[in-house]
């Protein structure tokens, strides 16, 4: 016998004892049933912690017939029922306002004079107000008119200065460079410009006429076109 044979003998032994085993157990558990499950509570026991469901109205009232009670109401929509000391919030139920006793009304007279009182002194006050604001402004009106009026008057007397002493100057340029020394440019200049003083020395002048005024600065440019009459 070799090897395999050997083998195969311990593989069906080891399965024979296998099955014995099994059966043995078998025939053991034979007669045995299985504990019963435990009993379902009763249909009617209802759980302690539920509460109770509230009454339902099934059947509405007559419409003749009295109204449902207050329970009954509570019950169905889950709200109480208004009391009757509740306010019913109705203009006859609020109290209505006593008449004002003479202390009141003496009151409320010397409030009203007080008050007449007082618009009459704000009207003054405002008045009297305007009146000083107006006499400040006009004054310093009066003193910025009257500086400027003498810096106008300084700047007068200082531009007649200025152009009479132009004028000299002129009438000495033109006392020297006249005739046979004139000269083609310059002369003729000078002459211009001291007509043209001449005219603003008479127009400046309010106390003479002004035809007379005018006569020299007129006789000059008659003699700048006579003169030089391609000036």
């Amino acid at each position: 016998m070799n090897s395999r044979s050997v083998a195969k003998l311990g593989v069906r032994a080891a399965l024979g004892i296998l099955g014995l085993t099994a059966f043995s157990s078998a025939q053991n558990g034979v007669g045995e049933q299985p504990p019963a499950p435990p009993p379902a509570p009763a249909a009617s026991a209802s759980p302690a912690a539920s509460p109770a469901a509230p009454p339902l109205l099934t059947q509405a009232p007559s419409r003749g017939g009295p109204p449902p009670p207050a329970a009954l109401s509570v019950a169905v929509s889950g709200r109480r029922a208004p009391t009757s000391d509740a306010p019913s919030g109705r203009a006859s139920d609020r109290p209505l306002p006593q008449a004002p006793t003479e202390q009141q009304l003496a009151a409320l007279r010397i409030l009203s004079e007080e008050s007449e009182l007082y618009q009459q002194a704000a009207s003054d006050y405002q008045k009297v107000l305007t009146v000083v604001v107006r006499h400040h402004f006009q004054e310093r009106r009066r003193r910025i008119i009257s500086g400027l009026d003498r810096a106008v008057e300084s700047e007068q007397k200082k531009l007649t200065e200025w152009r009479a002493e132009a004028i000299r100057r002129l009438e000495r340029f033109v006392g020297i460079y006249s005739g046979p020394n004139a000269h083609s440019e310059s002369t003729p200049d000078a002459m211009y410009r001291l007509a043209a003083l001449y005219e603003e020395r008479a127009r400046a002048d309010v106390d003479a006429e002004l035809g007379e005024a005018l006569k020299p600065a007129i006789g000059l440019y008659r003699e700048i076109i006579a003169q030089f009459p391609a000036y």
